[in-house]
């Protein structure tokens, strides 16, 4: 890397990865990973979870502090017809993103098309991070016990921009405190 990093260690490096074995042999070679299922099953995030431990720990000493970050989109929601209203729209989303991943491209008039998609939406909503308060924590309690360290949240699917802050907003009160004091209880013991 030109110019040479002042941190004599060099900056961290974390790999991005969605394929399980890709994301073991990044862990194994010591590196953070960055995952996402992007439009796959709750069964593939547990396998890409599963993989990165394997590799830590195959790491050895130098894995102990590796770190494994789970990109996916959310929104916090004030009642269930908001819910169902931005699970409708991650699910044009993630239409509109297959179409470009790993479809044919297809645009009207300067937009990507939303695809029709192979997965039910009451099973893409299971894998969101879309909900109220109780649900959330839920959710990314789940994920704190497979031993995901940091969750990214695409908020960027479509929403209100002031309507996408004010769920910011409500998720950093409602949500962030509680898993605040899981982390200082950690830190005390």
């Amino acid at each position: 890397i030109m110019p040479r990093p002042m941190n004599p260690g060099g900056p961290q490096m974390m790999m991005a990865a969605v394929n399980p074995e890709a994301i073991y042999h990044s862990a194994k070679a010591g590196y953070h990973v960055q995952t996402t299922p992007m439009v796959g099953s709750q069964s593939l995030v547990r396998e890409q979870i599963e993989s990165f431990h394997r590799g830590k720990e195959e790491c050895g000493e130098a894995g102990k502090d590796l770190t494994l970050t789970l990109l996916r989109v959310g929104y916090m929601c004030h009642s269930e017809m908001e819910k169902r209203e931005r699970i409708q729209m991650a699910h044009a989303f993630m239409g509109r993103f297959e179409n470009v991943y790993g479809g044919p491209g297809l645009v009207d008039n300067g937009m990507v098309r939303a695809l029709p998609r192979r997965q039910p939406i009451d099973q893409l909503a299971k894998g969101l991070l879309i909900g109220m308060k109780q649900e959330m924590i839920e959710k990314l309690s789940a994920y704190d016990e497979m031993g995901v360290d940091r969750v990214i949240m695409n908020v960027n699917f479509g929403c209100d921009p002031h309507e996408t802050m004010d769920s910011i907003q409500y998720f950093a009160e409602e949500v962030m405190p509680h898993f605040a004091k899981a982390a200082s209880d950690i830190v005390a013991a």
